[in-house]
């Protein structure tokens, strides 16, 4: 990223998000440092792109509803290879992670335990440990919640998609007075550049939260959820009977003109919060604090299916695009239209998301 800086010449940033947003996860949840960004375990990144978009152009073939033929095309061998190949690294993560913890390196002075930890720990109803399978399957999810929200029923919402659309929105929407407001709270709140920002530092960065809540409201990662009716359910003048499947479009609702008046407009004053803090309040009591409908906003789902990675999400996406903003002036090279946004399992770009990086320092 610094050797795109200053040279006036769009750059690729997608590539290095979802890199640095590997690292993230399995430093973290993990406990292994696995260098994505500095060009290792590529693979396991390029496996996850071709498992979504497997699974995304599955769901539209009527011959994808039988393993017996699917798995007998290039695409489905193509699909299966990849799901391997993932499988392989997380295996190859929780070996890494169990050397680690019999050696003693690097184990007992870590404060908090990392998610694999508590998986490495856990027992099942007879007392016996959970089997490297039985871990992996508990891990990949997390892994893939994280990086790719593959089916967007399941794996909610995380980075790197909010990343991506945060940054589209503060950085590459044009909002540059939105981008300056942001700098100048950073630059109060943190002042050196090279200080790494810490939780403690989150709180005081309220514009910045606002600005990525409105970014997910314009532009939600996952655009649609899948849920079954439990009880007989009335919209409008129809009753909707028990167990029938709905489909709920989140972009559309985050259009609503009655709770987000003129809702085409970046307003990160939407979310101006003077009554709930970052890590306590969820988007529906948020919702309510401001008398909003309590299911108006919910990029993170709500209900008792929501993201159960929502408040890492938040704190992950405020850290690293805090920390991008202490260093650069970013300015989009794209309009909305040419980033190609597709509604998959996710909203993705199909042209990547080009900016000029310019150092403030």
């Amino acid at each position: 990223m610094k050797d795109a800086c200053d040279t006036g010449q769009p750059y690729d940033i997608l590539d290095d998000v979802t890199h640095n947003t590997l690292d993230i996860i399995c430093d973290t949840a993990m406990g292994v440092e696995v260098n994505a960004l500095h060009g290792e375990n590529i693979e396991y990144v390029e496996a996850l792109s071709i498992i979504k978009e497997g699974i995304d152009d599955r769901s539209r073939s009527p011959i994808g509803r039988f393993d017996f033929i699917y798995d007998r095309t290039a695409v489905g061998k193509k699909v299966n290879k990849a799901i391997s190949l993932a499988q392989d690294f997380t295996i190859e993560v929780i070996k890494k992670r169990r050397e680690m913890r019999d050696s003693g390196t690097d184990y007992e002075q870590k404060k908090h335990q990392p998610f694999l930890d508590l998986l490495l720990d856990c027992t099942d109803e007879d007392g016996l440990s959970l089997t490297d399978s039985d871990i992996r399957e508990e891990v990949d999810t997390f892994m893939f919640e994280s990086l790719d929200q593959l089916p967007s029923h399941l794996l909610r919402v995380m980075t790197p998609r909010h990343l991506e659309y945060s940054l589209r929105s503060i950085f590459l929407g044009r909002n540059l007075e939105e981008q300056k407001k942001c700098q100048q709270e950073l630059d109060e709140a943190i002042g050196n550049p090279s200080k790494d920002i810490t939780m403690d530092d989150l709180p005081k960065l309220k514009y910045l939260e606002c600005c990525i809540k409105e970014s997910m409201r314009l532009l939600p990662p996952v655009p649609l959820i899948g849920r079954q009716l439990e009880e007989d359910t009335t919209f409008g003048e129809y009753v909707v009977p028990k167990g029938t499947q709905v489909g709920m479009l989140i972009a559309a609702l985050h259009q609503d003109p009655e709770q987000f008046p003129d809702p085409e407009k970046f307003n990160p004053n939407r979310f101006d919060q003077l009554n709930s803090e970052l890590f306590q309040q969820s988007s529906v009591e948020e919702n309510s604090n401001v008398r909003r409908d309590p299911f108006a906003y919910i990029p993170f789902s709500a209900g008792p299916r929501n993201c159960i990675g929502q408040k890492f999400a938040l704190m992950e996406l405020m850290i690293v695009v805090g920390t991008l903003l202490l260093n650069f002036n970013i300015e989009s090279t794209q309009t909305r239209e040419e980033l190609g946004l597709r509604a998959a399992l996710i909203l993705q770009p199909l042209n990547g998301i080009h900016v000029k990086l310019t150092s403030r320092h």
